[in-house]
């Protein structure tokens, strides 16, 4: 899950565009939107990170750091 929407497994593309973020599954061309916060943290991240909690059997994105910047994106519901 990433806010409302759910994702099947697999590899996606990740683009942000204003308070939208959009993943693209890599082996297809069908892309789901789903709103995120744009966050600066105050230092780089040193690799991208995926942060998940698990609700209710289902793994949920809270928050993805972009390797070699300071943006966090969160995701809620």
């Amino acid at each position: 899950m990433a806010g409302d929407t759910q994702l099947k497994a697999g590899e996606y593309k990740l683009k942000v565009e204003g308070t939208q973020a959009i993943f693209t599954e890599a082996e297809g061309s069908r892309s789901f939107t789903i709103p995120v916060k744009v966050a600066s943290a105050d230092h780089k991240f040193g690799q991208t990170s995926v942060e998940t909690s698990n609700q209710n059997g289902m793994d949920s994105i809270q928050a993805i750091d972009l390797a070699g910047s300071n943006t966090k994106l969160e995701f809620g519901k």
